[in-house]
Order: C-alpha cells, then structure tokens, then sequence
C-alpha cells in the first residue's frame, strides 16, 4: 500500500467527480420542479459525509450546478470554529454568480456530532433562500452533516 499524501485540492476533486457521477446517475434528484422529498439529499451526503463528518471545525461547502444539474465547482466557503462559522450570504452567492451556476446547494458539518440545526443555522438558510431567489439562482437544499446522520432543509420543510 503506498503512503501517497493527496492534497486538499485532489481530494476536493474527488468528491466533485463522486457528487457528479451520482448526480448523473440520478439526473431527477437537484429538479427544482421536485415537490416530494428531496431524494438528492441523500445522495449529497452519501458524496460529502465521510469527508466532513470527523471535521473537528465547521465547514461551510456550497455545490454550484448548471442548468443539466451538473457539478460545477464544490466551494467551501468557511471554516469556522468548533461550534460555529460566520457565513455572509453574498458570498455564498459571489462564485455561483461567477461561474454561472443556475442553482446551489449549501452544505455544512456539525462537528458535535448532531446534525440538529441551531437557531443561526435556521436563520442563515431563510437569508439565503431569499437571496437565491432573488438572483434567480435558488438554493435546492441545505444539509447539516452531523457524525450520525444529517439534516435537510428540503426534506423537513423548511425550504
């Protein structure tokens, strides 16, 4: 077995092409016209869980998608702390407009272990469904990632 170090940016290249391939497999899952549970939620996580789950600090990650519900870019945006990361809405939005995306799905890690979300997590995810909505790139989802399990905005309703 070889001792191979493979960097942030390989890695995050991975999971681009992992979230991709399961996108494409599944091509109805990031439908903005889905009204019945979200079923890329779990294939989302499926992608991102094992790398974000044992982070020992928040990470904030949004997945940029095009028109055909491909990968664009997968950005993280903030690590924060051990409880918590301060996010700014118009950057969650400043490389989706860049790159042209035509929707986005935000992401991000409890390193607590649950994925429950907080009051600022609530807060957060309404400032940022109004702000996609706005720029007309809306937010199909936002998952929280906890150690044994996760939750999605989408498939509780509150998106």
């Amino acid at each position: 077995m070889s001792n191979q170090v493979v960097s942030e940016t390989e890695v995050m290249a991975l999971f681009r092409e992992a979230v991709q391939q399961v996108l494409r497999n599944r091509g109805d899952c990031v439908s903005e016209t889905t009204t019945e549970e979200s079923a890329c939620s779990p294939v989302v996580v499926a992608a991102m869980n094992e790398d974000m789950k044992w982070l020992e600090q928040e990470q904030f990650r949004v997945i940029l998608l095009n028109t055909k519900s491909e990968v664009l870019e997968i950005v993280t945006l903030y690590q924060g702390a051990i409880d918590r990361s301060v996010i700014r809405v118009a950057e969650v939005f400043k490389t989706a407009i860049r790159q042209n995306a035509s929707s986005i799905i935000c992401l991000h890690n409890h390193p607590s272990g649950d994925p429950s979300p907080s009051k600022e997590d609530m807060e957060i995810t309404g400032k940022i469904k109004e702000a996609g909505e706005l720029l007309a790139v809306p937010m199909l989802d936002h998952i929280i990632i906890g150690r044994h399990g996760y939750y999605s905005f989408k498939n509780h309703g509150d998106i």
